[in-house]
């Protein structure tokens, strides 16, 4: 089975079987992935794409999609990382109370604390009053080590000095 990349997504460019050159391939899996079948083995199309723009993903590394959207296959989106960095994009948790990724509640202390995890290390940040104040030290610390892999609790956008808009 081959196929081509259009805009995120898969497209088959023979006919096997009951699928035809030019439709879409792949399938939504349960864990939130598109995944294809190929020579009978279901692969992630997300590795796939890449490879077909990049080649063969270096062993010992993985394939994470920058906004957290495990079925936006676009390249752009993608990345390549290590298993340690992928991890540092993971969703906000369901039992999280303070609604900013690496804060938590200490209940000894009666305050909220910010900490990360990289290279196998917990950084501790300190302690802090109210879980904004933990969340913005927590970024202050990831942008001065550029820790671009790690998940962040603000969005940073640039404003474009180009934009026609000045409101």
């Amino acid at each position: 089975m081959t196929f081509k990349y259009d805009d995120g997504h898969l497209v088959y460019t023979d006919r096997r079987g009951k699928m035809v050159s030019g439709s879409e391939a792949g399938t939504l899996a349960h864990n939130g992935y598109v995944v294809v079948m190929v020579n009978g083995k279901i692969t992630p199309a997300h590795r796939i794409i890449w490879e077909l723009h990049n080649g063969g993903i270096p062993d010992g590394k993985e394939i994470d999609h920058i906004n957290g959207d495990k079925s936006d296959n676009r390249i752009g989106n993608l990345r390549v990382v290590t298993r340690s960095e992928n991890l540092l994009n993971r969703k906000l948790a369901r039992d999280n109370t303070s609604g900013f990724i690496g804060v938590s509640f200490d209940k000894i202390r009666n305050k909220w604390q910010a900490k990360v995890q990289f290279d196998g290390k917990l950084i501790f940040f300190g302690r802090f009053s109210c879980p904004t104040a933990a969340a913005l030290g927590r970024e202050r610390f990831i942008e001065e080590h550029k820790m671009e892999c790690i998940k962040r609790n603000f969005n940073y956008a640039k404003p474009n000095p180009y934009s026609l808009d000045k409101t």
